[in-house]
């Protein structure tokens, strides 16, 4: 029963060591996850640089797979390039194993003192700030305790039969420790929480030999794979950032391997202790990493565009056109922009048009093709937002500056219109299928008028937006107080027949009333494009409060 409470002690602490690891990421990334974003998006300037924010971030983040999603995120947007983006990620890759250093500290007294601040501070902080804050001092706490529980079992592992013969066949195919410790970080999802994990063993005495270093550079490999399967979706840019990423990794190791384990020098031979061994060739290896590859950085990301081309997506998956148009010659970029914003109406038309039919569906084949438009809508909307936002630090004429804002304000709306078809109509549509239930021929004929009406005001949104026609603009907020009107009175209606016992209308009661008010919702974002207009001449009042 020792032996098993032992294991138990053990496991438990490697939990903690775990959550408390993505406790500390977690908490960090609330309360300093604006700032991290603004230094990413600024290492841009210099492989130095992007070197040093990288390691400041994975640091602070204690992960630089977290690191690799943010630096993915803004390659693929167009706010960093791809030599940057590398850089950052040479950078995230030392400034974790930096914690591995700092963490690896055993001072009974911090650990207490940390976790006492650290709670006292997420509990009674008053800002979200301080709560946060505190949550991240607890964590780092936290893992310094878990490391100690480890430590004061993992001594005890020395004399159970089957732990020594898994060391022994360890020490005997340190390839199978490479592998072990990459599998091992790709699902702990860090590399930190297992180099930790290795060196608390080492610390309480468990033979750690040269097998330790195969698995601190498997762990480094494997947890690069982290971002990476994580970040596919994300498009081809960030693609190439991590791939790159492994691809530095994996030479890495396999160059430090060679050393070690074919021409036969070990780190372990100048009598350091085993534990202090481990974290050295941990932070030794990224350190070489960034000077091996940092230099190079240029032609490696030649090599991944040959590599990894763009793909030409056909029908509803295609990227905008923005990222090739000059922003130097905003006549044509301001044209360029009201091309794609012309096709993301036309897009959301085609969702807004479709969701009604998908009521009568018996299966989840046209929802599946309409949520796949709005993650179209979704691409679309972030490129021409982010293109505009360039566009705005060009040096514009202040009619084109006007322009610009009108159209990120427009097409933030019709995004806006998207999801309140995604996440609103079609799974208003899906509950309606699942339940069995059918509307009443009045309830439904109510439905489908008010849908005409808010695609038909639709129509007329793109058409003030192309036109600024400030006769169109007033029939558009006229039109808006009607559809709100007749909202107001199908809802009247529909109480009616609940209160005469219409079995249909009980049954369907609550997503008839949901699609009168998405309906509805969806024609205020619609009207916002002609607020400007009326304003611009005088004809808007300045609040619907009434006078006194």
């Amino acid at each position: 029963m020792a032996g098993a409470s032992t294991l138990v002690e053990f496991f438990a602490g490697v939990a903690l060591l775990l959550w408390a690891t993505a406790t500390v990421r977690r908490s960090v990334e609330r309360a300093a996850g604006a700032r991290i974003r603004t230094a990413i998006g600024g290492a841009v300037r210099g492989k130095a640089r992007a070197c040093a924010v990288g390691a400041l971030t994975a640091f602070f983040l204690q992960s630089s797979a977290a690191t690799g999603l943010l630096v993915a995120a803004f390659a693929e947007k167009g706010l960093l390039g791809l030599a940057s983006a590398l850089s950052l990620m040479l950078g995230a890759d030392l400034g974790s194993s930096l914690v591995v250093m700092v963490l690896s500290v055993q001072a009974e007294a911090l650990r207490y003192a940390l976790v006492g601040i650290g709670a006292v501070l997420a509990l009674t902080a008053g800002s979200r700030l301080g709560r946060d804050g505190g949550r991240a001092i607890l964590g780092i706490g936290l893992i310094l305790v878990a490391l100690n529980m480890i430590v004061a079992v993992a001594d005890s592992f020395r004399d159970v039969k089957a732990f020594v013969v898994v060391m022994e066949s360890l020490d005997a195919a340190p390839l199978m420790a490479f592998l072990l410790g990459g599998v091992l970080a790709w699902i702990a999802h860090s590399s930190v929480a297992m180099v930790l994990l290795l060196v608390s063993m080492a610390s309480a005495g468990v033979a750690v030999d040269v097998w330790g270093v195969a698995f601190v550079l498997g762990a480094n490999v494997g947890s690069g794979f982290v971002p990476a399967m994580a970040g596919f979706r994300i498009g081809e840019q960030a693609k190439r950032v991590l791939i790159g990423n492994i691809a530095f990794r994996a030479t890495g190791a396999f160059l430090a391997f060679s050393l070690i384990f074919v021409v036969g020098e070990s780190p372990f031979r100048f009598g350091l202790p085993a534990a202090q061994v481990l974290i050295l060739c941990h932070v030794l290896f990224n350190l070489g990493l960034a000077l091996v590859f940092a230099p190079v950085v240029g032609p490696a990301a030649w090599l991944l565009r040959g590599l990894l081309r763009d793909k030409t997506v056909g029908g509803g998956e295609a990227y905008s056109n923005l990222r090739s148009v000059d922003v130097t010659r905003p006549d044509l970029a301001t044209q360029a922009a009201r091309r794609e914003a012309m096709r993301l109406a036309d897009t959301v038309e085609f969702m807004l048009n479709e969701a009604l039919a998908a009521f009568h569906d018996d299966d989840d084949s046209r929802r599946k093709k309409i949520k796949a438009l709005d993650d179209e809508v979704d691409r679309l909307q972030d490129d021409i937002k982010l293109y505009l936002s360039r566009l705005l630090r060009a040096n514009l004429k202040r009619e084109q500056k006007r322009e610009c804002r009108e159209l990120l304000t427009f097409t933030t709306n019709l995004e806006h219109v998207g999801d309140i078809v995604d996440n609103g109509l079609l799974k208003l549509a899906k509950k309606r299928r699942r339940s069995g239930v059918q509307f009443s021929e009045s309830d439904w004929s109510e439905i489908e008028g008010l849908h005409a009406r808010v695609v038909a005001h639709m129509h007329l949104a793109v058409s003030v937006y192309a036109t600024r026609d400030l006769g169109l603009a007033t029939e558009l907020m006229t039109e808006k107080e009607g559809i709100r009107t007749t909202e107001h009175e199908l809802i009247e209606r529909h109480i009616e027949r609940l209160m005469a016992g219409h079995q249909a209308s009980v049954e369907t009661s609550d997503i008839h009333l949901d699609v009168l008010r998405d309906l509805t919702r969806i024609t205020a974002y619609l009207t916002s494009v002609c607020y400007p207009i009326l304003q611009h001449h005088g004809v808007l009042r300045p609040s619907r409060l009434a006078a006194k």
